[in-house]
């Protein structure tokens, strides 16, 4: 026996709405904010210097962190300043960094034989951020976070089509969003003007933006954002220039 004649027009509704739901303003917002849920915005690099190759361009020219490798439970990030390291700018400005960061209760200080260690406090784990969600963190670099993303409304949006995968295999089904966004504080935490002098924009930095999205197993994800990805130092004349 077959179904009845209104259970096939309400399979065929839900296929059809499940085929285009995606495209709406209200899912394309709904997957915007899923993505963006823990993409922090205006951070400080925890323990390390940008080295500057241009405004909008960096990589890191001193690292005060210590190697993971070893720990049989690594944490979330340890660091030292040794003695030696003090007669290199980089490694001053990190510290004097740390310092600030260490009176705001985001990390805390011990001294040992001429060098000062430094750990996450618990305040401070909730703040930290090492991910690369957009290409915009590819080395993983360890970050204080102050404020985060949130998309606000969708512009304008694709239909859905076909384009050839990125991994070169075949086709896959996408569509673009433009969104409007704004950076809102998280925590109760205050930098002060000396952190927020040494803060990194991490991408995207310009508003609105435009968002990739690509069908993978029945599942939508956001494979890039195009509109400034790359990230931007806030001042790039507090960093001393590499020498280690």
């Amino acid at each position: 026996m077959g179904f009845p004649r209104t259970v096939l027009c309400m399979l065929a509704l839900a296929a059809a709405l499940s085929a285009c739901s995606h495209t709406s303003d209200w899912y394309a917002l709904r997957d915007l904010d899923e993505r963006f849920s823990d993409q922090m915005h205006d951070c400080v690099p925890l323990g390390w210097n940008p080295a500057r190759v241009d405004d909008r361009f960096f990589y890191s020219g001193f690292s005060s962190e210590l190697d993971e490798t070893f720990w049989y439970l690594p944490p979330p990030w340890v660091a030292m300043i040794r003695p030696q390291d003090r007669a290199h700018p980089q490694a001053r400005a990190a510290e004097a960094l740390l310092d600030h960061l260490a009176r705001a209760g985001m990390v805390a200080r011990s001294r040992s034989h001429g060098s000062t260690d430094y750990n996450l406090t618990l305040s401070g784990l909730d703040y930290f951020f090492d991910a690369n969600h957009f290409g915009n963190n590819p080395l993983h670099e360890p970050y204080l976070c102050y404020s985060k993303i949130v998309p606000e409304r969708v512009l304008w949006k694709q239909a859905v089509h076909s384009e050839r995968d990125s991994s070169g295999a075949g086709t896959v089904q996408v569509y673009r969003v433009a969104f409007v966004w704004t950076a809102v504080p998280v925590g109760n935490w205050s930098p002060d003007a000396f952190v927020r002098s040494h803060g990194v924009v991490l991408g995207p930095s310009v508003d609105p933006t435009i968002a990739k999205f690509v069908l993978r197993d029945t599942h939508w994800y956001l494979e890039s954002i195009y509109a400034a990805q790359r990230d931007r130092v806030v001042d790039p004349s507090v960093w001393p220039s590499p020498g280690i």
